[in-house]
């Protein structure tokens, strides 16, 4: 006989949600962000950029005057020429 042979169908076990005592939402959004941010993040980045950002700042002011001198040379030759 077989039937004595015969084994019950696998049960899967109860799974329970785990349930978190303290909820995200419940604490306050600053002090998640101070926990993960440091206090001053960019200052290194402020000291290092500094001089590259003043160096850039002189070549866009001379790029632009040298964009306006060839406007008003151009203007200054379109007028002779109408003249």
């Amino acid at each position: 006989n077989i039937e004595h042979e015969k084994v019950a169908p696998a049960q899967p076990p109860k799974f329970e949600e785990p349930k978190a005592e303290a909820k995200i939402e419940e604490a306050p959004q600053e002090d998640v962000l101070l926990n993960v941010a440091p206090k001053k993040a960019n200052w290194d980045l402020k000291r290092d950029v500094e001089k590259k950002l003043e160096k850039l700042e002189r070549r866009t002011q001379r790029a632009i005057l040298e964009i306006m001198q060839q406007q008003e040379a151009q203007r200054m030759q379109q007028e002779g020429a109408a003249d």
